[in-house]
């Protein structure tokens, strides 16, 4: 059963990490510290995503020497599509754990918002990110879905 979750995630991030455009180094001239993160993510995924009934996720900062992240509990397992964005860095590593340990990990290129799926366990699931001591910002949108 370990192994089955081990298999899912790391294809999740496999395909995440593939399949999204690659992005430079930011070229917008709000600094990062002036924008609200709650505010950009609503912007990238759209307010249908990001004001989903049963969406969990987060947003926040990335700077050198912090960690990041967020953590949510699944109300049932099952099929999940899985959102992330980030902007600043060129890609951010992404490590997702669940209550019987690492789920997958991976890493990321930044620029439009990645969706995926991926079947979760109920219980804690934590996200950390990581910007490679970069100065930006992460978003992450999780919420039921069907099967693939």
């Amino acid at each position: 059963m370990t192994r089955r979750w081990t298999l899912f995630a790391s294809a999740a991030i496999l395909l995440l990490g593939l399949t999204a455009c690659v992005g430079g180094e930011s070229t917008d001239s709000v600094s990062f510290q002036e924008r609200d993160p709650n505010a950009w993510a609503q912007e990238v995924f759209g307010s249908d995503l990001w004001q989903a009934e049963g969406m969990s996720g987060g947003a926040g900062g990335i700077a050198p020497g912090s960690e990041a992240g967020t953590s949510f509990t699944p109300e049932q397992p099952g099929w999940y599509s899985i959102s992330i964005a980030c902007q600043g860095p060129t890609s951010i590593s992404v490590k997702i754990t669940g209550t019987g340990g690492e789920i997958g990990s991976g890493i990321t290129p930044c620029g439009p918002a990645v969706t995926t799926t991926m079947d979760l366990p109920v219980g804690k699931i934590a996200v950390k990110v990581d910007g490679a001591n970069t100065k930006g910002m992460w978003a992450l949108a999780v919420s039921p879905t069907e099967a693939p």
